[in-house]
């Protein structure tokens, strides 16, 4: 005999409890962490399934067949027509943006982006030399954004650059998936204050917002318009923008969540959304809008392993030159003092360790030594708090004394034997092959100390 309810709506109990509990905030900040609002996914579909397998076998009235149909057949309905409404969207889009060609050159305009953030990917991937965004916070009211080969990247990323100089060196990462992109550390995109010379063609993006979640048969959009203008006055607009189209299967969220910009604890019940769909036609889900706003210009794109390191104009050149000069001799001085510093404070680490730029300027490496040494001793046998992070400090000073030249080091090697001298075997100097096999390349005798 057929049984009234089915046993699967125990399913839908569960659900509705693992909702409750998780509207008390004491116990739902723990079910958030264990990922509760997903289990409905699981525990609905399983729930409906279990309905019309119960129904179809004769265990339960056949009429509770309905109830998992007009779930199913209702879902794939909205989803459907959210689909069919975007891939309308996307073919209004993409026949729009074909005709859009812009007729800009750089020999004769400056691109500058007054609220895109196109520019960022635009030098690197594409043959721009350089792209300008507007900006009130700077002197010159623009910001400039180039690439720049590696050694120029390692000193920007390494110094502190104060306003109104504004320099800032950012990564490149290549690939279209974010989870297999990868970066090439050859170059980065340099940006710093700097006014176009050229009649600027602006770019500004425009934003409208679309959302009604509990109307689930509209579908969820953000709309962009690029719009081009030359020096003349003439515009042209690129249509983008992302979507939100249910997924095929159905997913419905339940559970509650942290709004730390209220403060609150919110709940809702949602179905999962395929969000951030690009409108725009593509072969990958991230910078379709960068290709084609690059297409309309004209530009070509660049692969990576074609990329070349940008110049700067010759005033420009002078003014960067003289910044770098000063970021340089800024970070040596800070550097220097670093060494000194260790005398007093062998475990102390600043922002200038690493020594890159006294590791390069052999003049002042030479003229540092007598400090590396004095700092070298301090660390040597230091053993109070932290004594792995003064043994490390030696470890760096020896490196940068192994740097300096034939004659320079006959200076100090005296004094380097005489620390080791001091030190018993197990000590981490005579772990430094580099330094054993350069004093003892010179004739110095090594001898450890010997504990009697």
């Amino acid at each position: 005999m057929a049984r009234m309810f089915p046993l699967s709506l125990v399913f839908f109990v569960a659900t509705g409890l693992v909702y409750l509990l998780q509207m008390i905030p004491v116990i739902g900040i723990f079910l958030m962490f264990m990922l509760a609002m997903f289990w409905s996914v699981l525990l609905i579909n399983v729930g409906m399934i279990g309905i019309a397998v119960e129904a179809l076998s004769g265990r339960v009235y056949r009429a509770w067949a309905l109830v998992p149909f007009v779930f199913y057949a209702g879902y794939f309905a909205v989803a459907g027509s959210e689909r069919m409404a975007f891939e309308t969207l996307r073919s209004t889009y993409d026949a729009a943006n074909q005709h859009v060609l812009v007729p800009f050159d750089q020999t004769r305009h400056s691109l500058v982006f007054e609220n895109s953030d196109a520019r960022v990917r635009l030098t690197p991937d594409y043959d721009l030399n350089v792209a300008y965004s507007a900006n009130t916070t700077v002197p010159e009211g623009y910001l400039a954004t180039r690439l720049i080969g590696k050694e120029t990247c390692d000193l920007v990323r390494s110094s502190m650059v104060e306003p109104p100089n504004v320099i800032r060196a950012s990564g490149i990462r290549d690939g279209g998936d974010v989870t297999k992109r990868r970066s090439d550390n050859r170059f980065c995109t340099v940006t710093l204050n700097e006014k176009p010379t050229l009649p600027a063609v602006t770019v500004k993006k425009e934003t409208v917002e679309t959302n009604n979640p509990v109307l689930l048969s509209r579908l969820p959009v953000r709309t962009t318009t690029t719009m081009v203008t030359m020096p003349d006055g003439n515009t042209f607009d690129l249509r983008g923008g992302v979507a939100s189209p249910l997924t095929w299967f159905p997913m419905p969220i339940m559970g509650c969540a942290l709004n730390s910009a209220a403060p609150s604890w919110e709940c809702g019940m949602v179905f999962w959304r395929d969000s951030f769909t690009p409108i725009i036609s593509g072969d990958t889900r991230y910078g379709r809008e960068t290709a084609l706003f690059a297409r309309a210009l004209g530009l070509n794109p660049v692969a990576p392993a074609d990329r070349q390191a940008g110049s700067l104009p010759i005033d420009l050149s002078s003014r960067f030159a003289k910044i770098i000069k000063d970021l340089k001799g800024n970070k040596l001085q800070g550097q220097i003092e670093d060494i000194r510093a260790l005398v007093q404070a062998p475990t102390s680490r600043d922002l200038h360790w690493n020594f890159d730029v006294l590791a390069d300027n052999k003049t002042a490496l030479s003229e540092s030594s007598e400090d590396i040494i004095a700092a070298l001793e301090a660390v040597a046998f230091y053993e109070g708090e932290n004594q792995f992070m003064a043994h490390d400090n030696g470890r760096m000073l020896i490196e940068y004394l192994l740097l300096l030249p034939d004659d320079q080091f006959a200076e100090v090697e005296t004094q380097i034997a005489a620390l080791l001298a001091q030190a018993e075997a197990d000590h981490w100097m005579w772990e430094i092959t580099g330094l054993l096999d350069r004093l003892e390349a010179t004739g110095v005798k090594l001898v450890y100390h010997q504990t009697l």
